[in-house]
């Protein structure tokens, strides 16, 4: 399942007045609490410690909460026994305190990066059209990546641009695509480019029914519906623990997979 139909059933079983960009946050939220606590993927990372120095920087983006063990010297050192070698942190930073030159590889959680919602909305006269590319003298393009399938509209002059189309490559102010893509020229209109929500989620059919049912408590909440809201709840509790109950009865066994409600 993809983000775009989650939030097309949502709306059409449960009409309501957030926009696909709430939506869209909210299954991030439901993800992003998988891939945390049940789906997990792990990086690593070496360090080799010097004497006299103790503090290390972590891979970027990665912090030491996010550490769950480690192989100090080749011996598997957990979290909770960090204290025992010398091994603290906090933020972007790891602190080794050995007296020797060892080797210590980190196992850290991947963590899901929440889905985007991007909407461009030009300024009339702002948008200009190559062959192969879509080209800005207004405000720049934000947080449109390569590979993102987008769609555009709003083109008067040449119709035919009003299109989906993959991005291939790019920069803040101009964005390029496959050769012959797009019929060159200026659009004296608003041009509106959208990301189109193709995201692939992580849980699979039966289970996949809990985001519409985060959704549909998110929706209650916010329109302060506390019954049905704790009805939706309930019922988004007990899918998530049914499907962790079967990854783990079908995955590798993981020690610190474990499964607690977001509520």
């Amino acid at each position: 399942m993809i983000s775009q139909e989650v939030i097309d059933v949502v709306k059409r079983l449960k009409p309501n007045a957030y926009s696909d960009e709430d939506l869209l946050s909210w299954i991030s939220d439901v993800d992003c609490y998988i891939r945390s606590n049940i789906v997990k993927y792990y990086g690593t990372d070496v360090i080799t410690t010097e004497p006299g120095i103790t503090t290390y920087s972590l891979p970027p983006g990665v912090r030491f909460e996010d550490i769950e063990y480690v192989f100090f010297n080749g011996r598997r050192v957990d979290k909770y026994n960090f204290p025992l070698v010398g091994i603290n942190g906090n933020g972007n930073f790891i602190n080794i305190n050995p007296n020797q030159k060892i080797t210590v590889t980190i196992h850290y959680l991947i963590r899901l990066p929440r889905y985007r919602y991007v909407e461009y909305i030009s300024k009339p006269g702002e948008i200009t059209f190559g062959i192969n590319y879509i080209q800005t003298s207004g405000a720049e393009f934000k947080n449109l990546l390569t590979e993102d399938l987008i769609e555009i509209s709003g083109c008067t002059v040449n119709k035919s641009n009003n299109k989906q189309a993959v991005i291939k490559s790019g920069t803040t102010t101009q964005i390029e695509f496959d050769d012959n893509t797009f019929t060159a020229g200026a659009e004296p209109g608003v041009i509106t480019i959208k990301r189109i929500l193709n995201d692939n989620l992580i849980v699979p059919e039966p289970y996949d029914k809990m985001y519409k049912e985060y959704l549909f408590a998110m929706i209650d909440f916010h329109n302060r519906e506390y019954e049905s809201y704790n009805n939706n709840v309930i019922m988004y509790n007990n899918t998530l623990e049914e499907f962790a109950k079967w990854y783990k009865q079908r995955s590798p066994i993981d020690r610190y997979s474990k499964i607690y409600n977001i509520w």
